[in-house]
């Protein structure tokens, strides 16, 4: 009896370790807490982003501080990236001058990308691929590295990944008026990512495209829904998106001394710099005592 006892209890202690095993929700959970504390001790300790200001760092620090304390008017020069991450910067800069708080900030929203890749992989293709999209963005080195410099890029990654969960979510919504609210909050979500990087636009223009075509083709014999469907949710998207890149316009056409530009004048330059090897820099001669560099 007690063998028998003895024999049972293990069994059961078996079965639950593999149940446990199998259970994607710890290893996803353990995976993300690792992913917070290695985030925590490389932002705070090993590469403090208010030690490392250089670069494109010292260029959105710069126009922090700048909108922090002077109304000064906005050059061709300070408009070469996008000015949400800048704008955002110098609410920081005005709460704390030192960049320390600023710091918790951006280890803040790094420790949010996970959750937001496991967002997008869950409105994709399910619940596996969120705990392996979370799992990966929980450890991927480039988006700790990210979130321990003063840089969009964190905060570019958070908001495209949620843009494009919304949007996906609206895709496979079973009624038009959840497709269009998801639209739209994915457009709410696009557009600040828009204010952090150009390339946001095209991107979504791009899914836009690329799912009529595929719906399209899988449904031949109902294309006029489905396309009255999809041009539904892209102009719920616009409208969404609208209000802050016209005011993002309106500033960088302004400080751009009237050629248009939405969120900076160089995207021509780096879509150039990018698709043709042969380029390596661009350079334009002095304007007012500054010289344009892109490369």
């Amino acid at each position: 009896m007690a063998n028998s006892g003895g024999g049972s209890v293990r069994v059961v202690l078996r079965d639950r370790a593999r149940a446990i095993a199998r259970n994607p929700w710890i290893w996803t959970t353990l995976a993300y807490i690792a992913g917070v504390l290695i985030r925590v001790n490389y932002t705070l300790r090993v590469q403090p982003p208010q030690k490392y200001v250089y670069s494109d760092m010292s260029l959105y620090v710069g126009l922090a501080r700048r909108f922090a304390s002077s109304h000064e008017p906005l050059r061709p020069w300070d408009v070469t990236h996008p000015l949400g991450y800048p704008a955002f910067l110098s609410l920081l800069v005005r709460w704390d001058d030192t960049l320390v708080r600023a710091s918790y900030v951006q280890l803040g929203v790094s420790i949010l990308v996970p959750l937001a890749a496991g967002l997008l992989g869950r409105a994709c293709f399910g619940r596996r691929t969120a705990f392996a999209c979370t799992i990966f963005a929980s450890l991927y080195f480039p988006f700790i590295d990210f979130g321990a410099l003063f840089l969009s890029e964190v905060h570019f990654i958070l908001w495209l990944a949620l843009a494009f969960a919304g949007l996906f979510a609206a895709s496979r919504a079973t009624t038009r008026t959840r497709g269009l609210l998801l639209s739209l909050a994915g457009g709410l979500a696009l557009s600040v990512a828009s204010a952090l990087k150009s390339v946001a636009l095209p991107a979504v223009a791009c899914f836009f495209a690329v799912h009529a075509m595929g719906q399209v083709l899988r449904a031949p014999s109902a294309w006029k829904r489905t396309l009255v469907d999809i041009a539904l949710r892209g102009v719920v998207t616009a409208v969404a998106t609208s209000p802050l890149l016209i005011l993002l316009a309106q500033v960088c056409t302004r400080a751009n001394r009237g050629h248009f530009c939405m969120t900076g004048n160089k995207v021509g330059a780096d879509f150039l710099l990018g698709h043709y090897g042969r380029i390596a820099s661009m350079e334009w001669g002095a304007d007012e005592g500054r010289t344009f560099h892109f490369g």
